[in-house]
């Protein structure tokens, strides 16, 4: 696991030129089959557009990277929404911008500028987010102890998840990875050993940049 960069959710943005709509559409994803079904659900969506160009980029590192220009000439609309993808440094990530045509040709040059933009104006109207891979902590602690333990996780930065409330509080606590040693030794202190924190794996957390 390494940190990355991603969409935090949706984003969407409308631009215009010469009479033609372009709507330009982000969507997190995580494998192909996740961005076949967005795709194929955004052309359900506007069935009648006459183009629903995309371009993804998933993995870690972005090594897998698709394009289509869904009818449009070869080059002219989904590798340019690559390379703005590409340009962003962001990766999980799927762009689909939908055309309504205006009635005036816009030219090779013309189209690839306008799906660059279309995923450009999205981007800048997305939440960027930087997806770090945490170690997840499983602990069981008194009801007593629970304020402390919340506590620790809103002065460090650790995520505290959502608790189950037995007998005992059985509670998940999500660490980035270069602080593990330091949460370790904060839960020991407050505690006095007697919470003894267990790795239960490694999940994403994201965090607003």
């Amino acid at each position: 696991m390494k940190p990355y960069l991603t969409v935090e959710k949706e984003a969407l943005c409308e631009t215009v030129v010469k009479k033609s709509r372009f709507l330009g559409a982000l969507y997190p994803v995580e494998t192909y089959d996740q961005a076949a079904d967005k795709i194929a659900a955004v052309k359900k969506q506007y069935w009648d557009a006459r183009h629903n160009c995309s371009a993804m980029i998933i993995g870690e590192d972005g090594d897998f990277r698709r394009f289509s220009d869904d009818g449009e000439p070869q080059g002219t609309a989904g590798m340019p929404m690559l390379e703005a993808l590409v340009q962003s440094g962001t990766t999980n990530v799927l762009a689909v911008v939908t055309r309504y045509f205006g009635g005036v040709l816009l030219g090779a040059g013309g189209l690839a500028r306008a799906y660059s933009s279309a995923v450009g104006c999205a981007l800048k109207s997305a939440q960027i987010v930087r997806m770090v891979p945490c170690a997840v902590y499983g602990l069981n602690l008194p009801y007593a102890s629970y304020g402390r333990l919340e506590a620790i996780a809103r002065s460090g930065d650790y995520a505290l998840e959502e608790a189950a409330f037995g007998e005992e509080v059985a509670a998940e606590v999500l660490v980035p990875e270069d602080l593990k040693e330091k949460f370790l030794a904060e839960m020991g202190e407050a505690f006095f050993g007697k919470v003894r924190p267990e790795r239960k794996g490694g999940r994403y957390r994201a965090q607003r940049i």
